[in-house]
């Protein structure tokens, strides 16, 4: 399948962040983009006893810690903005948080991006740390697209990805039992080729200076288990790592002979 317009953006905005919306919508018009908003669950409005999809018994044994309410909130609102982009039929799609900034030739730099790698991808536009880059390919004006041996990279901001590989995620991300970013970047677990950018596609908003919808009036230390509890968490993460330096060699190695048709 392929489509001469522009790829479809999802921004996932709650509610109440008015003043966040009218900021990515303004920086939309300027480079002349079009956005569908997804309405963000409010994780802080839902009884905890009344969460869906979420196992929180293997949420503790991983992380060594109590959810954040803010954290299953994020979770919802990017499966239910994977889900709206599946029903539009679109081959390739991007999905956004409202705390990022558009930029002149977006669509061009994630299409370049896309057509580089395999069918079944999900390439993060912006992260906060990258550990053990293998690059891909060169792309769009001298980004570099690779995969990470080392992580987990830290953020959900922006991503694109293929449909074949949101189907994939819509199944394999349930039920909830890691924060999003870390359970979006686990390529080995999700049936995904999972891929980076040296350089972030998209600016934060004021800096990523923008108060955090997740942590809100909580202390997070509190919510951490004593540490002889942690230990199934320990000796997940260290199983983790190993996994993610495999998923990055076949990516690097091994890369598909089907690139993804935009």
């Amino acid at each position: 399948m392929s489509f001469d317009g522009q790829l479809p953006i999802y921004v996932i905005n709650l509610a109440r962040s008015v003043e966040r919306w009218q900021a990515i919508e303004q920086s939309a018009l300027a480079h002349q983009l079009t956005l569908t908003r997804v309405d963000a669950v409010d994780g802080h409005t839902i009884k905890r006893e009344d969460w869906q999809d979420f196992d929180v018994g293997e949420f503790g044994r991983r992380n060594g810690r109590t959810a954040l309410a803010g954290e299953y909130g994020c979770y919802m609102s990017h499966l239910h903005a994977i889900e709206a982009f599946v029903q539009s039929g679109m081959p390739a799609g991007v999905i956004l948080e409202d705390d990022v900034e558009l930029v002149a030739d977006f669509d061009a730099k994630v299409r370049a991006i896309l057509a580089s790698l395999p069918q079944n991808s999900l390439v993060k536009l912006v992260h906060y740390r990258l550990g053990g880059f293998l690059k891909v390919a060169d792309v769009y004006s001298g980004i570099r697209v690779g995969a990470c041996a080392f992580g987990p990279e830290g953020s959900a901001a922006a991503y694109a990805l293929t449909r074949s590989a949101a189907i994939k995620l819509l199944k394999a991300l349930k039920p909830m039992s890691l924060p999003y970013d870390v359970a979006l970047g686990r390529g080995w677990a999700n049936g995904v080729r999972v891929y980076n950018v040296t350089d972030n596609v998209l600016p934060m908003f004021q800096g990523g200076n923008s108060p955090s919808n997740i942590v809100v009036g909580t202390d997070y230390g509190q919510l951490k288990w004593k540490k002889w509890r942690r230990i199934p968490a320990y000796l997940f993460r260290i199983c983790e790592d190993l996994r993610r330096i495999v998923h990055a060699g076949v990516c690097w190695v091994f890369p598909a002979r089907s690139k993804a048709k935009l």
